[in-house]
This record gives C-alpha cells, structure tokens and sequence, in this order.
C-alpha cells in the first residue's frame, strides 16, 4: 500500500513535469487513459515490464518512480526515533540528542523531533550545562516562530521561560513571559515556576481562581444539552457549591457569589420539571441568600488562606443597571414555571428577603452618589488641562504595569487608579482618535503583563474602560468596538515600552 501511495504521487507528478495529459501519457504507454487514472489515483499499479517502461519513458530509475528511497527513508526515520525516545526514556539524553540530531540533518522541520532534542540538551548536566540550554532555546524558538501548530508553537515558548529559568537567567526569562499570549491558565501557571518564593503566592492563588472557575464553568456547560438525565443534572450542580465550600473559609465567596447562585438556579428549575418541589424550595433558598450575599457585598476580604488577599470586585450592582436581587425577584414572579408554587408559604420570605436587598443597595448607592450642585455666584471649577490629564495618565498606567512586572500589584487600587486617569483624559483631554487608541492599546498590553482581572480576549481587556461608559466617551467605544474585531499584533505587545 505504501508503494502504491508513492508510485502514484510520482508519476502524477512527473507526467505534469512534462506537461502531458493522462490520455497523452496513455499513448505513449499503449494503455487507456482510465488505467493512468487509476494509477494516479492509488487505486491500482502497472505490472512489472510496463513499470520498467514507464521509468525508462520518464528518465527515472524504478525505485526512484515506485518510490523505494522514500519508503526505505521513512523506515530509517522510525527505526532512529525508536531508538532515540528509548535512550531519552532510560536517562542517556546526550546519546539521545546524537540520534536526534541525525533524525533532523534528514527532516530539518520535523517540530516534534526538535523539541524532543530540546529536552535531552536541558536534560544533560555537567560544564556544558549553558551551552546546551542556549542550543535548547535556539530550537525552541524555531518551533515558537515557524511552527504552523500553535499549540506546539505556544508550548516551546513555555520551555523558552523554563529553560532559561533554569540556568540562572530568570529576569530574561519573565520578560519572555510576560510578552506571550497564552490562555489565563497557562500564563498562570507558568509565572507561578518562574517568580521568586515571596511572590509566587501571587499567581498560586490566581491559578487556583481560575481553576475553580473554570471548573464551575464546565460542569454548567456539561449540564445543558441531553446526554445526562435531570437527576444526573442535579448531582453534578450540586458540586458546585460543594467545590466552593471545600476550597473557601467562612462562605465568603467573593465575585463567585454569582456562580453558586447560578448553579442553585438551574437546581430549582430542574427539580420543578421532576415536581420535587422541596428540592426546588431549598434550591431556589439558597440561590436568594448567595444573590443577596453579592449585592450586599461592599468589602470583602477573602479569610480562605488559598486566596488570602483576593479581593471582591463587585459589578453591576447598581440602580440603573438593575440588581441581581431584583432580576431573580421579577423572574420569580414572571417566569411560568413558578405559576404552581408561587402562592406557597415558603416563598413569601424568599422574595421579601430579595425585595429588601434590591431596596437596600438601591438606597445605598443613592447615599454614595450625591448629585453635585453648585450656587449660581460660585463658579463651576474647571478641569485640568489637557498636558496635566495626559501627564497624570502616563504616571497611573506606569505605576500600575511597573507593579505588575514586580508581582505586587493591588488591582483594586491600581486599575482602578489608572481607569479613572484615562476616563478624565477621554472626558476633558479633547483626545485624537490615534490617541484613544493608544490608550486603549496600553490596557490591552496589561492583559498580556497579568492577565487577571482583566482575561484573556481583547474585548475582556478593552471593556471596562470603555463599555460602562459609552454615554460619557462615545468616539472611545466607538474606537474600542473596532479594536474588538482586531487582534492585538503580538509585535506591539513585545515592543510596549513605559511612557517617558
């Protein structure tokens, strides 16, 4: 089968060197044009005495047209990377790399097989120890740069930050880092390895938030097609909560409030479908207290020591948007499936525990906000000028990546710092399209420094300092919305310097 695959790839290669059509080359051959089809195609092959011919025809030797050198090629390559991957598993990586080093003088671009090599060079200790990281990172980075597999191509720039962690040279090997674009986990991970004991815990804790989360999102996502059944669904929701209680201290949950309610939620709606309706009352209970945990929730301060100095970020809370107390409390008494429970004693304190919540941050927020007034003979202060507001700008954003880099950034503070300086430039710096660019490209590079809170996308990074405030700056959303359709060029992510 092997040589039909070459033959047929050879011959339909030479008759087009010598721009015949298979009728023409029929001919020549005293045979039909369906004959030369099926050999083009592998679905057949001459016999012998016309092989001869057909080489003789096309100047070839018969193993050159049947394709022998390939095949015997191909068997070497097997036989020599057999032999490498078992002197690499039983701890011989110098004769490893000697027999992978022959594998890649006949397959310069074979990417598994250089970053096999790149693994036994780390693996070999002694006085050559830097030499053979530096040729480890040289082949890495052919992989990262010219690896169609992106996958493969992210993965040797991970063993780029590792490898040169391991020789010493960790500053240069976090800078690498912090330009990649890799998935939250990952970047996660990855910085976890290469930063100091001090401030590893840092992204341990990140990791273990992003985990969490992502867990909690692939059960949901498992539970809502029809491969499990409504009890199946309820046993695997049910983990959820269980998950958070087991990894967090005192209930205090933080922004994951909204996730456990979330899973409580589907619990009530599927214990409704099977008329379980104590379960459902005891889900939908629990959804209540978790949503008015979240709207209620101004400070908190994670008392887990997994996520000691997690801070909780609350969004959306707020009267103009509605909150999630009131969004449940006009579900509960608009949604059909609660038609048959709804004038059941037990939720009576359900939806007033709600009412009062929404009530609460509502009155709340109004104590915070206060309209601003001004007497008619004192005159309305001036903002700062357009230099001041940039200047201003330039300081918070540097402050905020310089503490990034350092792994000791405060994003409660230092985002919302910077936020703040750019919504005041947008507002009253009178700012250029080029410049609102600029800005918004400056967040985006954040995303690539620390990816949390800030996530992955574009969209994600770009957001928050654009979307809640389309009415104030509509050219910046504008401007943002065609940022979102555009990858960020991981060349200005890797040339991004401070301000000066």
């Amino acid at each position: 089968m092997m040589m039909d695959m070459h033959f047929s790839e050879n011959l339909k290669n030479l008759r087009k060197a010598k721009n015949l059509t298979q009728e023409e080359l029929a001919g020549y051959l005293g045979v039909s044009g369906q004959a030369v089809s099926k050999w083009e195609t592998g679905a057949g092959m001459p016999d012998l005495p016309l092989l001869i011919t057909t080489a003789a025809y096309f100047g070839v030797s018969l193993d050159e047209l049947v394709g022998m050198d390939d095949i015997r090629n191909t068997a070497r390559y097997l036989d020599m990377t057999k032999q490498a991957d078992v002197l690499s598993r039983t701890n011989r990586p110098a004769e490893a790399v000697a027999v992978y080093r022959k594998i890649l003088a006949l397959y310069p671009e074979d990417w598994q097989i250089m970053m096999r090599t790149a693994a036994c060079l780390c693996a070999i200790g002694g006085e050559a120890k830097e030499a053979n990281a530096a040729e480890a990172v040289r082949l890495y980075q052919r992989v990262a740069e010219r690896c169609p597999d992106r996958r493969l191509a992210s993965h040797a720039d991970i063993q780029i930050c590792l490898t040169l962690s391991a020789v010493g040279r960790n500053k240069e090997a976090i800078r690498h880092a912090v330009g990649l674009q890799l998935d939250p986990h990952n970047h996660y991970a990855l910085m976890m390895r290469l930063t100091e004991a001090d401030n590893r815990f840092v992204w341990c804790r990140e990791l273990a938030l992003e985990s969490t989360s992502c867990i909690a999102q692939a059960i949901d996502e498992a539970t809502q097609g029809t491969h499990f059944s409504r009890e199946e669904k309820i046993r695997l929701l049910q983990k959820i909560p269980a998950l958070f209680d087991l990894l967090w201290d005192n209930g205090d949950y933080a922004e994951f409030y909204l996730t456990v309610a979330g899973a409580w939620w589907r619990i009530t709606h599927l214990s409704l479908k099977d008329g379980e309706v104590d379960e459902a009352f005891h889900a939908l209970g629990e959804c209540a207290r978790f949503v008015a945990l979240y709207d209620r929730a101004e400070d908190v301060h994670c008392t887990s020591l997994l996520f000691e100095g997690h801070h909780f970020i609350q969004a959306g809370a707020l009267p103009e948007h509605g909150t999630h107390s009131g969004d449940h409390a006009r579900a509960i008494r608009q949604m059909p499936e609660f038609d048959a429970i709804r004038d059941d004693e037990r939720m009576a304190p359900i939806l007033t525990l709600l009412d009062d919540v929404h009530a609460e941050v509502k009155a709340r927020h109004e104590e915070a906000e206060p309209a601003e007034t001004f007497s008619s003979d004192e005159p309305r202060p001036e903002p700062p000028d357009r230099e001041t507001l940039l200047a201003v700008y330039h300081r918070a954003f540097d402050a905020m990546t310089a503490a990034m880099r350092g792994g000791s950034y405060d994003r409660e503070s230092g985002w919302k710092e910077a936020e703040r300086a750019a919504e005041a430039f947008f507002v009253f710096g009178h700012p250029s399209d080029e410049e609102i660019r600029s800005v918004l490209l400056d967040f985006a590079s954040c995303g690539e420094i620390a990816p949390s809170p800030f996530g992955s996308a574009t969209s994600t990074i770009l957001s928050a300092i654009a979307d809640s405030e389309r009415d104030r700056f509509p050219r910046a959303f504008e401007i943002l919305s065609q940022l979102e359709k555009t990858a960020i060029p991981q060349a200005f992510i890797q040339k991004k310097t401070p301000h000066p």
